[in-house]
């Protein structure tokens, strides 16, 4: 149900393990790599999938999109965050450009000898409902694109794929 890109040129922007973290968005030695993001993006949507606006669906942290935002995609952005909504339940060509990190502080306050496993456990869980906004929440399958190899490994071993 869910085809995740694994192709080397679209991906290699988020090889290094913190890629597309909050702070590497906020780095502006990384602003040729925004740019390449913003790039990528664009060919995921246009070339490797020649998707119309209306299939797309795409997400990065709020204070990030103007650095991504690109003509043809602009509309399918929500928050990564968001919950509780059907509106873009048709929407099957997805983009997950961000990698999700907990606040050390927020993670002190949950009981774990296990931080690592743990800040992974709730990157998943993020991925794993703003993905349920798609398509999927029908049944139907989508083509996704995780540029951080963090998170698309979360979530393929989640998937045991």
């Amino acid at each position: 149900m869910i085809e995740i890109y694994d192709g080397d040129n679209l991906n290699a922007v988020g090889n290094v393990e913190t890629a597309l973290s909050k702070s590497w968005f906020h780095d502006k030695d990384k602003k040729p790599l925004h740019k390449v993001l913003k790039d990528n993006l664009y060919n995921w949507y246009r070339h490797v999938n020649d998707a119309k606006s209306d299939s797309a669906l795409w997400t990065t942290f709020s204070d990030s999109k103007n650095l991504l935002k690109g003509k043809g995609f602009v509309k399918g952005f929500i928050p990564h965050n968001m919950r509780a909504t059907n509106e873009f339940r048709t929407r099957d060509v997805l983009a997950y450009c961000l990698n999700k990190y907990e606040v050390p502080t927020y993670l002190s306050i949950f009981k774990s000898d296990d931080k690592k496993g743990f800040q992974d456990e709730l990157a998943i869980s993020g991925l794993i409902q703003w993905l349920w906004r798609s398509a999927l929440r029908d049944g139907k399958p989508v083509k996704l694109y995780i540029p951080s190899r963090r998170m698309r490994g979360l979530l393929m071993d989640w998937l045991d794929v």
